[in-house]
């Protein structure tokens, strides 16, 4: 009995090197979320002494640009882990390399569905949580792109939305989801002019999945993500059943005709 507890003990040792990796990254994280939350109270110090708001606008954007920053370090130092196995690493490369093309080939043509992905864990809880996607003018933010809308691509063409839900060489950090949707019917002709482009020209307005829940196909993650992502939905009141790995979402549509 105890060789085969000291067996298992070395199997779900961590190999140093990444330990060590996972440590350093860690701490930068860490360290940038202090200078991020130093920036912040400079930024309060001298809007609240700013006596004539000459700046007023110039303050708003770079407590804006500080608040994403903090934001984005705090969502690391929340969800990091270390992969216990390679096989989170083949999973993603899996998806990048063939969902688009099972996308194409079994989302029903008279079906035109969009697709938003992102690569943060916290930015899909944050979407569930407001109930929906908002648009850059929705939540007070600069256009980072050519859309002045969501950015979606079509069924046509979702490599982009695959390679946002990847966050690269950061293994450390779980997969993001792509969320797949209804754009509005105003919208559909836009949509259905993609044809190969990797995204919907002008992307497509705000939708809150809370109030229209039918326009919500599925919110698509990895396996690691089902549960955590199950429970927000609970918790923030979207439908948890719509929460699909890449294959659980495929497997639906093959079966599925426009509702």
């Amino acid at each position: 009995m105890s060789e085969m507890l000291s067996s298992n003990q070395e199997e779900t040792q961590v190999n140093p090197e990444i330990q060590a990796k996972f440590d350093r990254i860690k701490n930068v994280h860490a360290e940038y979320l202090i200078k991020a939350k130093a920036r912040i109270a400079n930024l309060v110090n001298k809007m609240n002494t700013d006596r004539d708001n000459s700046h007023t606008e110039t303050y708003a954007r770079q407590m804006a640009d500080a608040e994403r920053t903090l934001r984005y370090r705090q969502s690391f130092l929340e969800f990091m882990r270390i992969p216990e196995s390679d096989e989170d690493a083949k999973n993603r490369a899996e998806i990048i390399h063939s969902f688009p093309t099972k996308v194409a080939e079994t989302v029903p043509d008279n079906l035109p569905l969009v697709f938003h992905g992102t690569d943060n864990i916290s930015v899909v809880r944050k979407i569930i949580k407001d109930g929906g996607l908002l648009t850059p003018e929705q939540k007070g933010e600069s256009m980072t792109s050519f859309a002045v809308g969501i950015d979606v691509a079509a069924k046509t063409n979702i490599r982009v939305p695959c390679e946002f839900a990847e966050p690269g060489l950061n293994r450390f950090m779980p997969y993001g989801a792509i969320f797949a949707f209804m754009p509005k019917a105003e919208e559909i002709e836009q949509v259905n002019q993609t044809g190969n482009s990797t995204e919907v020209f002008g992307g497509v307005d705000g939708v809150s999945f809370r109030d229209e829940p039918a326009r919500l196909y599925g919110i698509i993650t990895t396996q690691e993500n089902i549960t955590r992502v199950q429970d927000w939905c609970e918790q923030y009141g979207l439908p948890k059943e719509k929460v699909l790995t890449h294959d659980g979402f495929i497997e639906t549509m093959s079966q599925t005709e426009q509702r």
